[in-house]
């Protein structure tokens, strides 16, 4: 079978001319032979006025009945055919011999229109009535342009060598051309806003199969009743081409929610319909690209599952960007274990979870908001500037962690050096509120009586307030309200931070009109990072000292507490062999006042005279020492001196010298603290009266009173039964263990430190009887203290009926 591509061009386009010039059948001589071509006549069979009722058929000379043939529709869309027919054998003409007809129809339509052609009846009568065979029926389904042609071809196997008539009857099927699309990539471009940019793949395809075909032309492209592509800068190409049946369009979107469902899951906007002209789509009204589109997360601060993609991308980018931050965004941003993408309602653009006073917290975003897409201004909330939507909502709730992560128990304030007597939280009474804040602004979270601005959101206005201190609770809500210095923090700094520029981060005073009161004395070991390798350095050089490695590890606390070069020490190569990283001593935090403070507790706690001296004659009786320094070697002196004294009773004779200390004309009130809360602790009765003068000896005001009080509570409860647990449980099995919150956490605290699978019992027993909300921070710090200082995780706290309560702050 031979398709018109075979034959010579030049030959069949000078032919067809001819043809279509003379109006009527010719016969072709060939070249070759003297002997006479048969004379062909060219008859189309079929009525001129086309009808999808009644068949068409062969002219009446014919025998063939109308019922043998299918219905037509040819004439409904071609003009009626132009023959052109030679004999393909060279020589002279004999039976046998190949003659190859071909015919064209046009396309009457102005459109482009796919046909099904085939020859149902193809005859060719010679005069005195004989027949010739049809070797081949060859008609192609073809996309025909406007005024193009479709092509047969037809092979005869001659009968005789003279004139004969030629009969077809075309039957063309018209099957409409569709375009099928396909969306093949969708991608996410943080250089145009996180636009969701979609590849479409285009193929031409028959309406009834969808199979391809070889269709090429303009398409023109829009959306059908949607406007995906409109608005936010947009774009959807309005035509595109197709070559060969195939075609490409790209398309970016940057559309947002919902008008009238911000904030709410609704809001997410439909998928785009895309239609194409002049074509429909194939089967369906019209094709869809999804917006907002999700994936899998993949970014390990992402809550697993799946994400709006381009969501995903803008949060991971201001985390990697917070991460490179040269200042503070980097420690407050990793305060954030996880983050969630997702609808919290109207008015919420995002919140921390802080399930408990943990080092991290989960925080989740809501994008479905215009500005939220779009990064744009958020308008002026409380006075702080919110120009980045998205990035300052993500920074304000990592400010949430951080203040959360600073009131957790195993943050580095005051509590992160081995031995301090303020082994206390940074946040004492759980409310969120702190003593201590290293990353500006440092005011309106401090829990304490000063008056300092505040924000309500419920009115968006600012106010002045202050706090009961860190031993009452303040409330998250009602009148004590921390929640209003917990939100203006987090809008400060993320109003100053949100263009990752300090050039408007102004220090605290600007809007508190006052510089925080300083902080007492004790407050010295305050650290503006935990320093945790430096820690566990100077813990690993102690022990070397106590072990026998003496020299060399005195040498280097001695360099330490001194900010001295480590480099200088003699023996250095010795320091692996002893399991020492030589790294340890290019530490960047062995200088920070901190560490220096935690290496000279640590050269109290080998309990060594020869280092007592040491302190006394370099620190504590140096009068060119910085106080606060004198003040840490002086109790570290106390600390080596208590537990070098042979029993008890001996011990708590020094605790007793130790409650009048002074270090020059200064009261020690490290010291005098430290030697309170012991014998407190150990429930020293006679010391009483001596630990309430030396209190109010400092500090004859409320909170000196309160804590004078609170050891008598302590050595009282002690004192109700010789057992230790079963004396800190009845301090928890009260009526209202709120009646003394300071003296139920200090109990809690007691029962930790036992170790004691029995006191554990107690703590589980004292969260699970659904105390009254005031206890609500002392609950989770039971909750942590069992997940960090247990390794409990919380299936199995859930397991044993503790769920802690959710705290949410937006």
């Amino acid at each position: 079978m031979r398709t018109l591509k075979s034959l010579p061009f030049q030959l069949f386009l000078s032919s067809m001319l001819f043809l279509l010039a003379s109006g009527q059948s010719r016969s072709v001589a060939s070249s070759r032979s003297s002997e006479p071509e048969p004379v062909v006549t060219m008859i189309f069979a079929g009525p001129s006025v086309p009808s999808a009722a009644v068949p068409h058929s062969l002219a009446a000379a014919t025998s063939t009945r109308d019922a043998d043939l299918p219905k037509t529709l040819a004439n409904d869309y071609l003009n009626p055919p132009s023959y052109y027919g030679f004999r393909q054998d060279s020589g002279p003409c004999r039976p046998g011999h190949i003659y190859t007809v071909y015919a064209t129809w046009v396309n009457r339509l102005t459109s482009p229109i796919l046909l099904d052609a085939e020859a149902v009846k193809v005859k060719l009568v010679h005069r005195d009535g004989t027949e010739s065979d049809l070797i081949t029926n060859d008609v192609h389904p073809a996309v025909v342009a406007p005024g193009r042609e479709l092509y047969g071809v037809f092979d005869i196997a001659l009968a005789k060598c003279t004139s004969f008539s030629f009969y077809v009857n075309i039957i063309s099927r018209s099957t409409p051309l569709n375009m099928k699309l396909n969306n093949l990539t969708m991608s996410i471009d943080p250089a145009n806003k996180y636009s969701e940019d979609t590849w479409v793949d285009v193929q031409a395809v028959r309406a009834d199969t969808g199979a391809k075909v070889d269709f090429s032309g303009e398409i023109q492209i829009a959306e059908n009743g949607t406007n995906a592509y409109g608005v936010n800068g947009g774009a959807l190409p309005v035509k595109t081409t197709v070559t060969s049946g195939s075609g490409l369009f790209w398309a970016r979107s940057l559309v947002g929610p919902k008008a009238g469902l911000e904030g709410t899951a609704a809001a997410k906007p439909d998928s785009a319909h895309i239609v194409t002209a002049p074509y429909p789509i194939y089967a369906a009204p019209f094709h869809e690209i999804p917006q907002w589109f999700e994936v899998t997360a993949t970014d390990a601060k992402a809550v697993a599952g799946k994400i709006i993609a381009w969501a995903e991308a803008r949060t991971r980018d201001i985390f990697q960007k917070a991460d490179s931050d040269n200042r503070d965004l980097k420690p407050v941003m990793a305060s954030v274990s996880t983050y969630a993408v997702k609808a919290l309602g109207a008015g919420v653009l995002g919140q921390t979870l802080p399930t408990m006073h943990a080092a991290s917290q989960p925080i989740e975003i809501n994008p479905f908001f215009p500005h939220m897409r779009l990064d744009t201004s958020a308008g002026t909330f409380c006075g702080q500037p919110r120009t980045k939507g998205y990035t300052n909502t993500t920074i304000h709730e990592g400010r949430h962690a951080y203040i959360t992560h600073l009131s957790s128990a195993n943050y580095g304030a005051r509590n992160d050096i081995p031995g301090s007597p303020f082994n206390t939280w940074n946040d004492e009474d759980a409310d969120y509120l702190v003593d201590v804040v290293p990353v500006n602004p440092f005011w309106h979270v401090i829990d304490d009586p000063a008056q300092r601005v505040v924000c309500t959101e419920a009115t968006a206005t600012r106010s002045r307030q202050g706090y009961k201190g860190d031993a009452v609770a303040d409330a998250l809500d009602g009148a004590d309200n921390a929640r209003r210095g917990l939100e203006m923090d987090a809008y400060r700094y993320a109003g100053c931070r949100e263009a990752f520029s300090y050039a408007n981060c102004t220090d605290e005073t600007a809007i508190a009109g006052r510089r925080p009161a300083p902080l007492p004395r004790d407050a010295v070991f305050v650290s503006a990072a935990p320093y945790p390798a430096e820690k566990t350095f100077l813990d690993q050089l102690a022990r070397l000292a106590r072990e026998g490695q003496s020299e060399p590890a005195l040498l280097a606390l001695h360099a330490i507490a001194e900010s001295s070069a480590l480099s200088a020490l003699p023996g250095s190569e010795n320091w692996p062999a002893l399991g020492v990283d030589s790294a340890s001593f290019s530490l960047p935090g062995l200088s920070h006042d901190s560490v220096r403070y935690a290496a000279l507790l640590n050269l109290g706690s080998l309990q060594r005279e020869d280092q007592e001296q040491y302190l006394l004659d370099h620190w504590v009786n140096s009068p060119d020492t910085p106080f606060e320094f004198r003040m840490v070697a002086s109790l570290a002196v106390w600390q080596s001196r208590v537990a070098r004294a042979p029993d008890p009773e001996a011990q708590a004779r020094l605790l007793e010298q130790a409650l009048s200390q002074k270090v020059g004309q200064f009261y020690a009130d490290s010291v005098q603290t430290w030697a309170a809360d012991e014998l407190c602790n150990r429930g020293v009765s006679r010391s009483v009266d001596a630990i309430t003068k030396a209190i109010l000896a400092r500090n004859a005001l409320a909170d000196g009173q309160k804590r004078a009080r609170l050891c008598e509570l302590k050595v009282a409860a002690l004192n109700a039964h010789p057992d230790r647990r079963e004396a800190l449980a009845t301090v928890l099995s009260g009526p209202d263990p709120s009646d003394d919150l300071a003296l139920s956490s200090w109990a809690v605290d007691e029962l930790i430190r036992l170790e004691d699978p029995t006191a554990d019992n107690t703590l589980i027993n004292f969260v699970t009887r659904t105390p009254g909300p005031q206890l609500l921070g002392l609950r989770l710090k039971v909750v942590e203290d069992l997940q960090t200082q247990r390794g409990w995780t919380r299936q199995r706290l859930n397991e044993r009926g503790i769920v802690a309560p959710v705290v949410v702050l937006h």
